[in-house]
């Protein structure tokens, strides 16, 4: 299972994963708190008070065959190299700043029944929190790691450590929009970039 933070108290939440797993943001590596308070936690709302409807915007632009979203899906569905449940939409936010597989951080879209290719992180940290009211299955541990895929749901945030959950897949499997903001860097120390994410 995936590693949830949590911002009060450790322990057992019915549908969360169990104790032992669950761990506060002092706990995490230099990296992820950074990206963590930086970009994570209580600040990071997709229902901000001055576009509360937000998430419906999104979900009406990636249905409504009119809209961008949904031509944006178009488009990424018509390329046959990528299979037809893993297509998303991927927004970047800010600059490259060169220290991240890819752009530092991004915003997510997952339609209904879609997932992720098999990601690598190449050793790099990272934060994902999920945005939206709804389920997203994420980090399909590999054989060599142990474990099952987490149930992840709103305000939930999950890290990876260059020592943790660098291989996995995110999941869709609400029939709801799903949104999660991620972030990502490598660590201080690394100077070898992997250029394969």
């Amino acid at each position: 299972m995936a590693m949830v933070l949590c911002r009060r108290r450790l322990g057992h939440h019915p549908g969360r994963p169990r104790a032992g797993i669950a761990t506060v943001v002092a706990n995490l590596s230099a990296a992820c708190e950074m990206l963590y308070r930086n970009f994570a936690g209580s600040r990071i709302v997709l229902h901000a008070p001055d576009f509360p409807e937000l998430s419906q915007a999104i979900e009406r632009s990636v249905r409504d065959e009119e809209l961008f979203g949904y031509e944006l899906l178009r488009k990424k569905s018509a390329n046959r190299r990528v299979k037809s449940t893993r297509i998303y939409l991927r927004i970047t936010v800010g600059m490259n700043l060169v220290n991240s597989p890819v752009m530092h951080c991004f915003f997510d879209v997952w339609h209904s029944g879609h997932q992720s290719p098999i990601y690598d992180h190449g050793d790099s940290f990272a934060v994902y929190q999920e945005t939206t009211p709804t389920i997203l299955t994420a980090f399909k541990v590999l054989a060599n790691q142990q474990g099952r895929p987490a149930t992840l749901k709103k305000d939930d945030v999950t890290s990876i450590s260059n020592d943790s959950y660098q291989v996995h897949q995110l999941r869709n499997k609400s029939d709801q929009l799903c949104c999660t903001i991620q972030c990502c860097q490598y660590g201080k120390d690394d100077k070898i970039h992997y250029e394969g994410f």
